[in-house]
């Protein structure tokens, strides 16, 4: 603790009467201002995430993450650790497992640090949501979706992004030859490129002046309208 930043300030007046009001702040904070709902999303896309641990984990006290409330993501972990064993490509579409196109495990789950805990290091951790996952993140956003989680990349990119063997039952062929089509077109090249490619320094220096135009890219979630726009058919 005592290499906090707030140990470099100057003990002074003035700064000895700001501690003090924070203080009061946050014990009026942690003991009366609360959020009107408990273990849920509130209306406003803001999140009770202490009282959604609670309910996740079935106990008043979480030290660790055991997940006895939620067995979505008890079965998600073990389908991870079972493909990891057989040591086969595995494309896991959250519950749906199916023959990858890239070495070792790639899964694609919206709670991105669960998933990232649990797929090994030689493996990818893909969210639909767009946190980290660049290709969703360029999507085109859910209108009055959820502040930092209204993207929701449909599952035919990914299927397309990541190779897998087999067009999975209940996905659309001609969507999934529509969005593999469209990711070797424009700007939606140029962006997996930028994310993917080996970086060189002439990768770098398109990288850095390209940021901007790149930032505000966005596509369409339809392949099928996605390519009409990217590639010109």
């Amino acid at each position: 603790l005592m290499l906090l930043p707030v140990f470099l300030v100057p003990l002074t007046r003035v700064w000895g009467v700001a501690a003090l009001v924070v203080g009061v702040w946050a014990v009026a904070c942690a003991g009366a201002l609360r959020v009107p709902y408990e273990g849920r999303i509130g209306a406003g896309g803001i999140a009770d995430e202490r009282g959604v641990y609670v309910r996740q984990n079935a106990a008043p006290h979480p030290l660790h993450h055991d997940f006895a409330g939620q067995p979505g993501n008890r079965a998600y972990g073990a389908l991870v650790r079972e493909a990891a064993r057989s040591g086969a490509p595995t494309l896991l579409l959250a519950q749906t497992p199916v023959a990858g196109g890239a070495p070792g495990v790639t899964g694609v789950y919206n709670t991105l640090g669960f998933s990232g805990s649990v797929v090994p290091l030689s493996g990818a951790a893909l969210d639909p949501i767009g946190l980290a996952y660049p290709l969703a993140a360029h999507s085109e956003g859910i209108v009055n979706g959820r502040v930092g989680h209204d993207k929701r990349l449909p599952d035919e990119w990914i299927v397309a992004e990541r190779g897998a063997a087999d067009v999975p039952e209940g996905l659309d062929p001609e969507r999934v030859d529509a969005a593999r089509r469209a990711l070797r077109c424009g700007p939606l090249a140029e962006l997996r490129a930028a994310t993917r490619a080996p970086l060189t320094m002439g990768r770098f220096w398109r990288n850095l002046t390209g940021a901007m135009e790149r930032t505000s890219f966005r596509f369409p979630n339809d392949p099928v309208r996605a390519e009409r726009q990217l590639c010109g058919r």
